[in-house]
């Protein structure tokens, strides 16, 4: 048996490799705030490209 099936199975307190790299309640929603916010800071980005683009467009001079 491997020092890791040990630790699992006598409960000794160590961390199972897995449990090492799982996130907390906390940081899964901080993880969650910090996509939601770069997702609307993108949209807002590509919304004001998309006016600046129109804008552009309309000043051309073109007459369409």
């Amino acid at each position: 048996m491997s020092k890791d099936q040990h630790s699992r199975r006598t409960g000794n307190g160590e961390r199972t490799n897995t449990e090492q790299h799982s996130l907390s309640t906390a940081e899964i929603r901080a993880v969650a705030q910090r996509r939601e916010d770069a997702e609307e800071k993108l949209e807002r980005h590509l919304r004001e490209s998309e006016h600046k683009a129109k804008e552009s467009d309309d000043d051309d001079g073109d007459g369409t």
